[in-house]
């Protein structure tokens, strides 16, 4: 026991960080190694990936055509066809509504001639009653002045 102790206090507190930093960089670096890539030139990782993924990921191309977009590139195509469909459906339902109101302003506009016509029409009945009044009056105008000329003649005469 009293060996064991001799040995604990002999070592030093450096060397212990050492052992235990190295060992900690060699399990980091076999963790994230992709050994078996290189290996098998990729084949395995991809095929399983693909199982694993198919259904909610696309495959990464790290050559990709520029996309535009917040990152440039277009990762995961799930969320372009989820906001494609949605913009689809705005744009749909913004050209109906256009369409309506365009209908709408349509409608307006007819209704407006409609109105316009009838007070054409009010106005130019009125002005035909009112004409055959002036024209009935100055008929009887025309008759009564006959009439006194006739009557300021036969005075004379």
């Amino acid at each position: 026991m009293h060996n064991l102790i001799q040995i604990i206090k002999s070592i030093n507190i450096r060397s212990v960080l050492t052992v235990f930093l190295a060992s900690c960089l060699l399990i980091i670096n076999t963790a994230c190694s992709q050994g078996n890539i290189a290996q098998t030139g990729g084949q395995a990782y991809t095929e399983t990936a693909k199982r694993a993924m198919s259904d909610t990921y696309d495959d990464y191309d790290a050559n990709q055509d520029f996309k535009g977009g917040m990152n440039g590139y277009n990762d995961d195509r799930r969320y372009d066809a989820e906001t494609s469909a949605k913009t689809k459906a705005l744009i749909d339902r913004a050209e109906s509504r256009q369409n309506d109101n365009l209908g709408d302003y349509v409608e307006g506009i007819s209704d407006r001639v409609n109105d316009k016509i009838e007070t054409a029409k009010k106005a130019f009945d009125e002005a035909t009653d009112t004409a055959q009044d002036t024209i009935e009056d100055a008929t009887q105008a025309g008759k009564r002045t006959a009439k006194e000329i006739k009557g300021n003649f036969q005075d004379l005469t």
